[in-house]
């Protein structure tokens, strides 16, 4: 008996070592790709904050394109509003009129190219795996464009839209 108790030790020493090899090779492996076990945060300090400046960066990217299709769509329907005001009777004719529909059509051509030029940065990140909710979070903050100027006697005379200003009452 004391020889099967002797071998039976010396399996568990051998288990032991081997178990203690395993270790020591994945520690050394972990570490061979710049992880460490014990400095597991510390390594992964610096792809933190590369991630979130790769975040920032795409999110300002698709974020800035974005307020580009909101300007060029505000514009074209402003120019549109122009030039269906200049059609009626007690507005002037001419050049300036025609000038409205070419803006909103320049305006309108432009807006198509920033729309495909904003498909190509979604299927370029889409390419590069990188997580779809990156832009969901700048879908959600809402495009802002910054206010325009108006006057404040635009503001008060709304029911007065679309009418010569010549004959509006004092």
């Amino acid at each position: 008996m004391m020889r099967s108790r002797g071998h039976s030790t010396s399996k568990r020493w051998v288990r032991g070592v081997l178990c203690t090899v395993a270790i020591v090779s994945l520690v050394m492996a972990l570490d061979g790709i710049g992880l460490s076990v014990l400095g597991y945060q510390v390594a992964h300090a610096g792809t933190a904050d590369s991630a979130l400046e790769e975040k920032a960066d795409w999110q300002g990217r698709y974020r800035r394109l974005l307020q580009r299709q909101a300007r060029l769509r505000d514009n074209a329907a402003k120019s549109r509003e122009n030039y269906a005001r200049a059609q009626r009777r007690n507005y002037p004719r001419g050049g300036a009129r025609q000038l409205f529909i070419l803006d909103a059509e320049a305006a309108e051509a432009e807006l198509v190219k920033v729309e495909a030029e904003t498909e190509g940065l979604l299927e370029q990140a889409r390419r590069e795996a990188l997580p779809r909710n990156w832009f969901y979070e700048v879908d959600d903050e809402g495009v802002q464009l910054p206010a325009a100027k108006t006057s404040a006697s635009a503001d008060q005379n709304d029911s007065r839209e679309g009418r010569n200003p010549l004959y509006f009452d004092k």
